[in-house]
């Protein structure tokens, strides 16, 4: 528990730092820095995605995802007897975070988790797949596995993930109020995938 608060302070010191921000900047300051800045990078590269918290119907089980469609979820793949099995999803927050679920992050079915993968919307198709390993993750300090309160972590992976359509970071909402519309739920069927 110690090392899961001293991981999450270390990791609240270095974003600060390297966005120059103070500790007194308001929540999610920074979180609303990065998201103008990959926005404005994304309207240059033609590819402006939909924000998370929108009325757009954006999923419907009859279809599958088109390329390009969710460009900041990830699959999470663990090691298994066959090679890789992906299980739980997540979010690409920047350049080398992922957030997802912490019960998929410590697993108490198997080992922790290896790898993620952006940029798959069929399982036949990997040429626009971006593979990396999984340097550390964080857990929030108060999960509770049985009851899955807090279930959140953040996976830090050893190469930056590289911006592109296909492959960008979500704008986390950071405004006091939740908002009166559905968002995405990340789960083991992220997407329907063509296999």
């Amino acid at each position: 528990m110690k090392t899961a608060n001293f991981l999450t302070c270390i990791l609240c010191v270095y974003l600060n730092i390297a966005k120059g921000n103070s500790q007194d900047s308001p929540p999610g300051a920074i979180a609303n820095e990065m998201c103008k800045i990959y926005t404005e990078n994304a309207k240059k590269n033609g590819n402006c995605p939909i924000p998370l918290f929108t009325s757009v119907n954006l999923i419907s089980r009859d279809k599958f995802a088109e390329t390009g469609e969710f460009p900041h979820m990830v699959q999470v793949g663990y090691k298994g007897d066959n090679g890789t099995e992906w299980h739980v999803s997540g979010f690409i927050v920047s350049k080398n975070y992922v957030l997802t679920v912490a019960h998929g992050a410590e697993p108490e079915w198997r080992d922790p988790p290896e790898i993620v993968r952006a940029g798959v919307t069929d399982q036949a198709d990997l040429s626009k797949a971006q593979t990396r390993t999984i340097e550390s993750i964080i857990v929030h300090p108060e999960y509770k596995p049985l009851v899955k309160y807090n279930d959140i972590a953040l996976f830090k992976v050893k190469e930056d993930f590289i911006f592109n359509k296909f492959v960008s970071p979500i704008c986390l909402h950071t405004n006091e109020e939740n908002p009166d519309i559905e968002g995405i739920h990340s789960g083991k069927s992220w997407y329907m995938v063509n296999v």
